[in-house]
């Protein structure tokens, strides 16, 4: 399957949404978070991670979150958003760095990845992130490796 050079999906408003995209060159899915989410948006979110991991194929890929305009979320909505983590790892994501601003929401975050079966860590800087991610696969000390 060849990549498209420019997939992306967005959804929501200026309230609550979020826009995910494929970067072809580092077989990366980068995604922005923001708002409160509604049950529709968080629906959304799920089948954008199906359409665009299912895209970038069989070989592994890693996934760049910006969250740190994302609040925290309704408990409801949190079992979609533990289905969007799983769905990732089963389309091949191998690592996941996620930007936050709120240690209230890395927790919850850290929390959820772990059910999700990601190799995930939360970073305040964009560089910081880019660097996990480009590293050999290899732990870090802080890093979560879910169950």
């Amino acid at each position: 399957m060849t990549l498209s050079e420019n997939t992306s999906i967005t959804s929501g408003n200026a309230s609550g949404g979020f826009e995910a995209r494929i970067d072809t060159v580092t077989r990366r899915l980068h995604v922005r978070l923001w708002g409160l989410w509604s049950l529709e948006v968080a629906k959304s979110f799920v089948a954008a991670v199906d359409k665009l991991g299912r895209e970038l194929g069989q070989t592994p890929w890693t996934s760049l979150v910006d969250a740190r305009k994302f609040t925290v979320q309704d408990p409801l909505l949190e079992a979609l958003r533990e289905e969007s983590l799983k769905l990732a790892a089963r389309l091949g994501c191998r690592k996941m760095a996620t930007l936050v601003e709120s240690s209230v929401y890395a927790l919850q975050f850290k929390r959820l990845a772990s059910k999700g079966h990601v190799v995930n860590q939360t970073f305040p800087d964009l560089a910081a992130a880019r660097a996990w991610l480009a590293a050999e696969d290899r732990p870090s000390p802080t890093e979560t490796r879910g169950r």
